[in-house]
């Protein structure tokens, strides 16, 4: 079809929308080159609804850009804290762990998104006020865009790429015909500025559910501090789910309530609330599909290719991080012409968008009430399933997270050695993403982080530094071999959660999530080995018998004081041992290795011992930043490693500290007990025991001097920087 309307303009990408998505988009094409028109309906700078939240892979995305002076300027934000509202419960709070520089912020979208428009403009993108109506195409492809004008006036952009940015209810979207998938239950929010008579803490806090009178509804409400005495208040509400009918509940009237709950909250002490702005309201942009993001010449980014965070409604990193892909992908579009798999991209990206929210929400008020701690003394103690409990603790610190290997220990270490070694572990990291994606709540995203916990992906380096030592190409790397041996150890994990001790009266869901969870990821494992053929297949089966086992173990002996060293050496064999021997030998099978394989089981088993020991006490001292651990939550949650073993042989007075009614409050006071007792020092000597051994071993395999001899530097390494006591930078008492 010909356009006969007037030509406004034309370039090689038009871009609809110029929120935080669309601008980032212009800012990353026009940096690459490509001539750029940004259409947007508003003159700037406007507000938005929005809660005005910027988590710290926004911050990072926009200093990345050049608004750092921008960030500086805004509150810094030092804690989450989220509130259970059945009974004013603190299910957590945590501290930022971020640098100074990406701590998150809170930037009003007036402020935010005109900043953003106006480095895009000073970047070269031109900008044309006016609302997009419909497309006009040409053999099949999109051509131009008509544009109504504030006098009334149409005319139309011409261009070869056209970037839709154009909110969560996206009229481009409609238009394309690309619906939404039916696996997220519909969603809205309202927020309003108000001032406060006092001071706000730099938190955000998070409550849930919706306390609406005698109801309790599935979603949130929030207090964000936009300034000392300015917060952005609001409401998110999942409409259609759970066993009520929510559909009749008013989102002004239930921000009313919220507000007036605030007014009279003693425990908060706003003092007076003034109402500075009319309440404004939104959908969210929830249900993401990897497969409607990209429909000829027309590319959707942020909310309209619905990249809001499914379980806290968070969208802006997700906007400027997919505007910046969006952008990259699109100017290899041009060059070539051919698909650009920018779904595949987003979701590797963004592992907790596009799952089936449905679920949640239908078991919304047993999912909370299941996660959830029990006050003591102003303290918190561990009372819920310990699986909603690690799954709370990751999805409410926001979806910035990086779902990278590159970062990890592991990967570090060995990269250090050899840096071509990097590529083989992003190839593996490629090919996990893919595997792990599914729609089942929390699997894809909980199961990547579970493969960069503690050092990372031990076991799968095992095996592919010994596959490349005894002659295998990189290119021919048994990347699925690997992972299937991953897999295996997260399986455990999840499956060991099940035997937690949560309160006998609260029910079991949690403990189903987590099971079909650990089946989800041990079946995947056994599928990926199939290629391997029936006799690897079997002995990995055979491997995920025994780590189960170990697992269970460990389970049984929670909360035991008296645990002996024995038995935790005997499970951290079949935990950790075991799974590093079997993949350091399917490496030099799949190599077609013919020597002696005795001493690379020996050395596999040996490191694995090390690595376990060297990972409990770096998680003791320093948490484990994927997981989301705070430091010494394992020892919160009764799981006593070795340095705690040897601290109670000698510490009678320990033992009272340890139990789950004391842990939290004495927490501090045991961990300078077992430090007290040379316990970490003790630790130490055993890591390096079983390290020298796998090293000799290594040295008879003829493999020193290799990559693989980094893995056992690696734990030596990561529990000699625990000797030393950081409260007081001098080293540990013996």
């Amino acid at each position: 079809m010909t356009v006969k309307l007037e030509p406004i303009d034309e370039a090689e990408v038009v871009i609809v929308g110029a929120g935080p998505a669309g601008t980032a988009a212009a800012i990353t094409l026009s940096r690459l080159g490509r001539d750029v028109v940004l259409i947007d309906q508003h003159r700037f700078p406007r507000d938005k609804p929005c809660g005005d939240g910027l988590w710290s892979g926004a911050v990072e995305a926009l200093r990345e850009f050049g608004l750092a002076k921008l960030i500086d300027g805004a509150m810094p934000i030092e804690k989450t804290q989220i509130v259970h509202m059945q009974d004013e419960r603190l299910v957590e709070r945590l501290t930022a762990r971020r640098g100074p520089q990406t701590l998150p912020r809170c930037i009003p979208r007036q402020r935010l998104d005109a900043a953003l428009l106006d480095l895009a403009i000073a970047g070269g993108a031109r900008f044309t006020c006016g609302r997009a109506q419909e497309f006009f195409k040409q053999d099949g492809s999109v051509t131009a865009i008509t544009v109504r004008r504030a006098d009334g006036s149409r005319g139309a952009v011409h261009g070869r790429a056209f970037i839709a940015a154009d909110g969560a209810t996206s009229r481009l979207r409609r238009l394309a015909g690309v619906a939404p998938p039916k696996t997220a239950a519909p969603a809205y929010a309202i927020r309003q500025y108000v001032g406060t008579d006092r001071p706000l803490e730099p938190i955000f806090e998070i409550r849930t559910p919706i306390a609406f009178g005698q109801h309790r509804l599935p979603g949130y409400s929030w207090i964000f501090p936009v300034d000392e005495n300015i917060a952005n208040i609001g409401v998110g509400l999942f409409r259609g789910a759970g066993s009520r009918n929510n559909k009749h509940y008013s989102l002004r009237e239930l921000l009313r309530a919220f507000t007036d709950e605030l007014r009279s909250d003693s425990r908060t002490e706003f003092g007076d609330l003034d109402e500075l702005s009319p309440p404004q309201g939104a959908p969210l942009a929830i249900g993401f599909a990897a497969d409607s993001v990209q429909k000829g010449n027309i590319f959707f980014v942020g909310d309209a290719a619905r990249l809001t965070d499914p379980l806290v409604g968070e969208g802006i990193s997700a906007a400027l991080e997919s505007g910046r892909i969006t952008g990259d992908a699109v100017d290899g579009w041009l060059d070539s012409g051919r698909c650009t798999r920018l779904g595949d991209r987003l979701s590797r990206r963004f592992p907790r968008i596009g799952q089936d929210t449905r679920l949640l929400h239908l078991t919304y008020d047993r999912l909370v009430d299941e996660a959830g701690r029990s006050p003591d003394d102003a303290k918190t103690v561990r009372g819920g399933n310990a699986f909603l409990e690690e799954v709370a603790t990751v999805f409410m610190r926001g979806s910035d997270d990086k779902p990278v290997l590159d970062e990890t220990p592991v990967v570090c270490g060995v990269a250090a050695r050899d840096d071509g070694l990097r590529e083989i572990f992003t190839e593996l990291n490629r090919l996990a993403l893919d595997e792990f994606r599914v729609d089942f709540p929390f699997a894809f995203e909980m199961l990547h982080r579970r493969l960069r916990s503690t050092a990372g992906p031990s076991v799968a380096a095992g095996m592919l530094l010994t596959a490349k030592a005894h002659g295998l190409p990189s290119h021919e790397s048994p990347y699925s071999a690997a992972i299937a041996c991953e897999l295996t150890l997260i399986a455990s994990h999840f499956l060991g959660q099940t035997c937690n001790q949560s309160e006998p009266d609260r029910p079991s869901l949690g403990n189903g999530l987590t099971t079909l969870i650990a089946d989800l990821a041990l079946s995947t494992g056994l599928q990926l080995a199939v290629s391997l053929g029936p006799a690897e297949t079997a002995g990995l089966a055979r491997l995920s018998r025994t780590v189960f086992e170990g697992a269970m173990s460990e389970a049984v002996d929670t909360w035991r004081t008296d645990r002996s060293a024995e038995r935790y050496f005997a499970a951290a064999h079949t935990q950790s041992g075991e799974p590093h021997a079997f993949a350091v030998g399917l490496g030099a099978r799949l190599a077609k290795y013919t020597g002696d394989h005795a001493p690379l089981n020996e050395f596999g088993q040996n490191l694995g011992l090390a690595l376990k020991i060297s990972n409990d006490v770096v998680e003791l001292f320093e948490g484990d930043e994927p997981m989301a651990r705070e430091p010494g939550d394992q020892l919160r949650m009764g799981n006593f490693t070795l340095a705690t073993i040897f601290a109670l042989e000698k510490d009678p007075d320990l033992a009272p500290l340890l139990t789950l009614e004391t842990v939290d409050n004495s927490f501090e006071e045991a961990l300078a007990r077992i430090r007290a007792t040379g316990a970490i020092k003790r630790s130490f000597a055993e890591c390096v025991r079983f390290a020298e051994t796998a090293r000799a071993a290594l040295e008879q395999a003829d493999l020193c001097g290799t990559p693989l001899e980094s893995l056992i530097n690696l734990a030596v390494d990561r529990h000699r920087g625990c000797l030393t006591d950081r409260s007081e930078g001098q080293p540990a008492a013996t």
